[in-house]
């Protein structure tokens, strides 16, 4: 409790007088209120390219409710977010052997799937999906998608695609072998994806059309009982042409599709020998 100075008299707190001999009392500032303030820390990350850890350090004042709160930002560099993610990638667990995933020669295929009018161009699709299903079992690189493909389960309908001639069965399959790899790498950086490929659907367009305009002959001699080819044959002749040129462009397509498997592969394979020498 206080004293009065003057008559050394023990005075009430809130005393401005001495009630024994009437000297006025000096108030001191508040002291235990004011002399500490609560401090709140607000943990954040600044919105620059390599952001940094700010601690934001706020002092309230308790007797001073409704004015401004007074701020200070202490930032503290923190380890570059892409460096925590490259140290989680090297620290996974890696199995002791990966199956390789070959690099195929697409020009290769492409001239043994004109040769066997067709088949090789299935099996070409298969390899795809089996290369595909290896390449999911790899270390998940930063910011890729996991590659969701089993060739096994889709045997089955392989087969029964070829007995049936059921397209649309291949549809899917190539939709599951373009959407696979390009969800995989579309948000990858170059020096992991250094080819980057359209969305699936672009992929999708000119095979589904080229065999759509494949059949049209066929549907318009079932129905009319007309064979286009020796009554109308320009119309014949321009379908066929249609045909090749939609057939070409999903060849360029694909060419660049296995162009960026390729490369994907063999970053991939680097980085698989980084994580084992490192580990």
């Amino acid at each position: 409790m206080p004293i009065c100075t003057n008559c050394d008299s023990t005075v009430d707190d809130d005393a401005f007088i001495c009630p024994f001999c009437g000297m006025k009392l000096e108030q001191k500032d508040k002291q235990d209120n004011n002399e500490e303030l609560s401090s709140n820390f607000i943990v954040k990350l600044d919105s620059s390219s390599s952001p940094n850890l700010i601690v934001e350090k706020q002092l309230v004042s308790p007797q001073s409710i409704g004015e401004p709160i007074i701020s200070e930002d202490q930032i503290f560099h923190s380890q570059d977010i892409e460096e925590i993610e490259m140290e989680e990638f090297q620290n996974q667990n890696v199995p002791i052997s990966l199956s390789p995933v070959p690099e195929r020669n697409y020009l290769v295929w492409f001239l043994l799937g004109i040769a066997s009018l067709g088949i090789c161009f299935l099996i070409y699709l298969y390899l795809n999906l089996e290369d595909l299903e290896k390449h999911s079992h790899y270390p998940l690189e930063l910011k890729a998608k996991p590659i969701k493909v089993n060739p096994s389960s889709l045997l089955i309908l392989f087969f029964i695609s070829i007995c049936f001639l059921f397209i649309p069965i291949f549809w899917y399959m190539y939709y599951i072998k373009y959407a696979s790899l390009t969800n995989h790498i579309r948000e990858q950086k170059i020096d992991t994806a250094p080819i980057k490929l359209l969305h699936p659907i672009y992929y999708m367009i000119p095979l589904v059309l080229s065999h759509i305009f494949a059949v049209i002959p066929f549907i318009i001699k079932l129905i009319s009982k007309i064979d286009i080819r020796t009554s109308i044959p320009e119309l014949f002749w321009s379908i066929f042409a249609l045909i090749i040129v939609l057939t070409l462009i999903t060849s360029v397509m694909d060419y660049y599709w296995q162009k960026a498997f390729n490369h994907h592969c063999k970053i991939a394979m680097i980085n698989l020998n980084v994580i084992k020498n490192s580990a």
